[in-house]
């Protein structure tokens, strides 16, 4: 086994990260005003709840990081949680907090003012892949986390792999899917509901798209580049048709409400 397949468990913390804590932490803050601000529009707790949902889905992080090859840094790491041997840092729990809880806040908005069309939502796809690639960007540089072994479609090293852009991009889309879905019926305590419903959906729709890859990329396959491409491009497909998917049942689902001028989804119970 070569020695780039080999997780790199020296790897040290970078000093890159105090300033990535500050940057989650300033989106955090963002989040956490704009949900204050919407949840009094909407007259609804759920806007307060995506952080928390958000942080709660880190729980993810260790299986898609050890099934797809993630090394976070242990030298120096003040570790949450160890799981399949891959030690998960305090501060990705804030990361996760804003990446997902940007996303919850962007589709409770859009669903307030019912603009929820395939065209908004295949651009606003195309925003989160853009802006997951440059996130990583200074994260992949500075070895904040590491991408490592087996991976497909990786044509710039300077970033992650474009599999996990669109694993990534579907994994989001999917989650909040469910949370606009399901809104009409988290309504009181119901909404506590969705703290758990966030990192199921998120792992539903990362192993979703991603299992082609993870499969090949654990397996005896894993030595064959053309595999492993062809895994990747599997992938691709995978989460596509999850975007194209998610984006037609909510078209679908907010269409009647566009009809008879409401941006509320039809009542699904008390």
């Amino acid at each position: 086994m070569s020695s780039d397949q080999v997780a790199p468990f020296g790897a040290l913390v970078p000093d890159f990260e105090l300033a990535f804590i500050v940057f989650s932490a300033l989106m955090n803050a963002g989040c956490l005003i704009y949900g204050a601000i919407l949840a009094k529009r909407m007259r609804s707790c759920l806007p307060l709840l995506v952080l928390p949902a958000g942080l709660v889905t880190v729980v993810v992080e260790a299986t898609v990081a050890h099934l797809g090859h993630v090394w976070h840094p242990r030298v120096g790491q003040t570790e949450l949680y160890n799981s399949y041997g891959t030690s998960i840092p305090v501060y990705l729990a804030f990361v996760y907090s804003f990446y997902f809880g940007i996303a919850y806040l962007a589709a409770l908005h859009a669903a307030s003012i019912n603009v929820l069309t395939r065209r908004r939502l295949w651009t606003a796809a195309g925003f989160v892949a853009i802006g997951a690639f440059a996130m990583e960007i200074p994260v992949v540089q500075s070895g904040l986390w590491i991408y490592f072994g087996t991976q497909s479609l990786w044509f710039f090293k300077g970033s992650l792999p474009i599999c996990w852009v669109l694993m990534n991009v579907s994994c989001v889309f999917f989650a909040a899917t469910v949370l606009l879905m399901a809104r009409s019926i988290l309504v009181g305590w119901r909404q506590l509901c969705f703290l758990p419903m966030s990192p199921i959906a998120a792992y539903m729709g990362h192993i979703g798209s991603g299992f082609p890859f993870y499969l090949v990329a654990n397996s005896s396959y894993a030595s064959n580049p053309v595999a492993v491409q062809a895994s990747g491009i599997m992938t691709a497909i995978n989460s596509v048709l999850i975007i194209s998917f998610c984006i037609h049942l909510l078209t679908r689902e907010f269409e009647g409400c566009h009809v008879c001028g409401s941006a509320e989804p039809p009542s699904g119970g008390a």
